[in-house]
């Protein structure tokens, strides 16, 4: 139930949320994306990279990024 993707991988949510990376598992029993590549998401807010990889839930509603960097838009 685990499905490896390569080369120039990009997977969009129904949000319209892009994650953007070279290598990515996707673990379909968990519904986890993982990987320890450089690895970007971008949203309409936010605009993160992972330089040591990522692990994210398959609808992007939990994000953990590995050594993280980007942008992010916080409310007062």
């Amino acid at each position: 139930n685990k499905v490896y993707l390569r080369d120039s991988v990009i997977v969009f949510n129904i949000n319209g949320d892009t994650l953007r990376t070279s290598e990515l598992w996707w673990d379909q029993q968990t519904q986890l994306f993982y990987n320890d590549k450089p690895t970007r998401i971008d949203t309409k807010t936010q605009h993160l990279v992972g330089q040591h990889g990522i692990e994210a839930s398959q609808d992007f509603t939990k994000i953990i990024l590995k050594q993280p960097s980007g942008t992010l838009e916080v409310e007062e």
